[in-house]
């Protein structure tokens, strides 16, 4: 026989390749392009090289112009790449210590490698406690929030589900957390509203793709113009904006923790309505116990002790579980 913690991890992971599997030809049906990219590079690397030696009145054979490609592509990647400072450091570390890990800068040394490990392996659990520490802050404000409104403003003595209620609050409150994002960088980045978004959520989820990074673009135009080390005002602007990004990994952590307790509410109206079915069972089989005689019903002296005892704890645990 299986064991049912086995069986139930065999559940759970075929329905995660099935799901994955399905995402993934979504996304094949959404993003491929009628042009492969190999195709494009191709024609595109044909073009560059008949304007090349049209301009410069030269011929070049296809090794040594591929080499002078990949000789560029090399300049170009380099100049991109922000240099070490404590402001791109600091920014390495959050985004390591939050699991976002946008890519944008990386250690490329060995010695900066092996610290990355140990650092994170002690920073980590660090983090996580403090996220989920204001999670739980949010969870529980949201819930008194809710509470609140159904006791004071809509009179209800007893409000039912405040725990899944608090978490339709909370996952409306990430959502709208992730407009304000999305809204901010269309200002800042001259991101769309859809990329914006996006972008704060692969942020905030600590997926971190990179292929957009909220603020990115304003730090590096600044950091060519001045240098961010030094420029005082460019830190208190950086500092503010990461505030919001902040408060969203906290409003997520609140969600998860919301969405936990949601859960376990579920769960025991599941159970209480379980064993409200075997209440009724188990009561109607305390009637058959019973005869008639004249209009009175007498308890069959025949039923045992064990199955009245059994119909009282089922009552019990059924009221308790819904108080």
């Amino acid at each position: 026989m299986c064991h049912p913690l086995v069986k139930k991890s065999l559940w759970r992971a075929a329905l995660l390749y099935i799901y994955g599997f399905i995402g993934g030809c979504v996304f094949v049906v959404i993003e491929r392009k009628p042009e492969s990219n190999r195709q494009l590079y191709s024609r595109l690397a044909g073009q560059l090289r008949r304007n090349f030696t049209t301009q410069f009145n030269i011929s070049i054979n296809d090794s040594d112009f591929k080499l002078f490609m990949d000789q560029a592509f090399d300049v170009v990647t380099i100049g991109n790449k922000p240099d070490w400072s404590i402001f791109y450091g600091l920014s390495f570390a959050m985004t390591s210590l939050t699991t976002v890990g946008y890519g944008h800068i990386t250690p490329e040394t060995p010695l900066g490698q092996i610290f990355t490990v140990i650092y994170c392996l002690v920073g980590l659990p660090i983090c996580m406690i403090f996220l989920k520490t204001l999670g739980e802050i949010i969870a529980k404000a949201v819930k008194r929030l809710v509470r609140f409104f159904e006791t004071i403003i809509l009179g209800k003595k007893r409000p039912r589900r405040l725990k899944t209620k608090s978490f339709v609050v909370t996952f409306m409150l990430m959502i709208c957390t992730l407009c304000l994002g999305g809204v901010t960088q269309v200002y800042l980045e001259g991101w769309t509203f859809v990329e914006g978004i996006y972008a704060y959520f692969a942020t905030l989820s600590t997926i971190g793709y990179g292929d957009y990074i909220p603020g990115w673009k304003t730090v590096r135009i600044a950091d060519k113009q001045s240098g961010i080390d030094n420029n005082i005002d460019l830190w208190i602007v950086v500092s503010i904006l990461a505030l919001p990004g902040l408060a969203g990994l906290c409003v997520v952590s609140g969600v998860l923790n919301a969405l936990v307790d949601a859960f376990d509410e579920l769960k025991i109206h599941f159970y209480v309505r379980k064993e409200c079915v075997k209440c009724e069972t188990k009561t109607s089989t305390k009637h058959e116990g019973l005869h008639e005689e004249g209009n009175l019903f007498i308890e069959d002296p025949n039923k045992s002790i064990d199955q009245k005892i059994g119909v009282t704890l089922v009552e019990e645990r059924i009221r308790s579980a819904t108080l």
